[in-house]
């Protein structure tokens, strides 16, 4: 037994304990940093770092060059933890995929872009998508040999926009690069040339339909939820509120308490994308969905969050959190065709806005529902009532 690491998981172990987490998550925590001990009892060294972390990680067929399982991203998480706690006291929440690396080189860079961003009054969930693409940007810059952000060509740029397939995710992309090619030219004296590269961006978002499903596909993928589950009655609360609400899933994320008024069965919250307030009434099956939620499965917590992590530290969900991989499994197992679709949550809102479209809807009572600050908005889903749009067309004097 080596003693360094025997204190790395006692405090590992305390950690834990005094947040709250499960019997379950602390066996599974424990028994891979015990596996770690044994492993490095092996070096006949005194001191652990990160890099034992590592080799031991390797041991077990966990690269960080290589595609992981869920259980080695676990085994992972893990290990990052028990050095986390030990040298910093605290074990950050880690929330989807891996992040992406941010080159040394290029830190500062990103941590004043992120200052910028803070003083301009955008959204948390904005700053973070827009700190993303930052930081995808300059691991390719780094990755083509560049770790001096003067060195950047236009070269470069276009080298990266080739990396991105989706036409709609490459209008977004251009769109972040011309604001950040600004602030780093500004900034970092970068050529000045570089601001000139996107002076127009012609891609329209308007030119794809958006992803809509059926009211059939959608009650599909709500009874596809499994009851037995440990999140059920949480998944199905959050889906009804998009099904029936249309609410945005930032706005799900941050619904707290005080939003919900149980005696008039409304909600009154601020949408966060327009910080519009807007007050949508609770439909029975919401209300009791949510009701069956924060009395049968939601975690015992010191918050005003509604939704909750299922595991602890339960904690409100993070604000990049976009419950994509709850719904598509949803969609799966209901056998929905999500083929060249959307299959995340803001799918559910603009099914919500089509169909209530195809059962003539008045268009302001839609705008109202959806809080879109004008009908011409909630009008982009006329293109998809296909039936309604052929009754308008022009005959074609001796068309082909």
């Amino acid at each position: 037994m080596n003693a360094t690491v025997d204190k790395m998981i006692s405090r590992g172990l305390q950690y834990l304990e005094d947040r709250g987490y499960s019997q379950s998550s602390k066996r599974m925590n424990l028994g891979i940093w015990s596996k770690f001990e044994r492993f490095f009892c092996k070096t006949n060294l005194t001191e652990p770092t990160r890099a034992d972390g590592a080799a031991f990680l390797d041991s077990r067929g966990i690269s960080s060059t290589s595609t992981l399982t869920s259980w080695q991203r676990m085994q992972k998480r893990y290990i990052d933890s028990l050095f986390d706690i030990w040298e910093k006291g605290e074990c950050p929440l880690r929330y989807g995929a891996i992040r992406i690396p941010l080159p040394d080189c290029f830190r500062n860079i990103h941590e004043a872009y992120g200052d910028s961003l803070s003083k301009r009054n955008l959204t948390p969930r904005t700053i973070y998508s827009k700190l993303q693409h930052a930081r995808k940007f300059l691991n390719y810059i780094e990755g083509v040999g560049i770790c001096d952000i003067k060195g950047v060509c236009v070269e470069n740029i276009y080298g990266y926009l080739s990396t991105i397939k989706a036409t709609q995710t490459k209008s977004g992309v251009k769109f972040f690069l011309r604001e950040f090619l600004r602030f780093i030219v500004g900034g970092f004296g970068v050529d000045s040339a570089l601001m000139n590269i996107f002076p127009v961006i012609l891609e329209n978002k308007k030119d794809t339909l958006p992803s809509v499903y059926s009211a059939e596909e959608l009650g599909g993928a709500l009874r596809s939820i499994d009851e037995n589950s440990k999140c059920a009655k949480r998944d199905r609360a959050i889906l009804l509120l998009a099904m029936q609400l249309g609410m945005r899933v930032g706005d799900i994320v941050e619904l707290k308490h005080e939003n919900i008024d149980w005696r008039l069965r409304k909600l009154t919250f601020t949408q966060q994308k327009t910080k519009r307030e807007i007050v949508l009434p609770l439909p029975d099956e919401c209300l009791f969905a949510l009701l069956d939620y924060l009395k049968n499965e939601r975690p015992q917590a010191d918050s005003s969050h509604v939704f909750l992590t299922s595991r602890a530290p339960y904690k409100p969900f993070a604000v990049c959190n976009t419950y994509h991989g709850r719904i598509s499994g949803c969609y799966e197992r209901a056998g929905v065709d999500t083929k060249h679709k959307h299959r995340g949550l803001h799918s559910v809102r603009h099914s919500m806005a089509v169909n209530m479209l195809l059962t003539d809807t008045p268009y302001p009572v839609i705008t109202g529902v959806l809080g879109h600050e004008s009908s011409n908005t909630t009008k982009t889903y006329l293109r998809v009532d296909v039936e309604r749009l052929r009754a308008l067309c022009l005959e074609v004097p001796h068309g082909c």
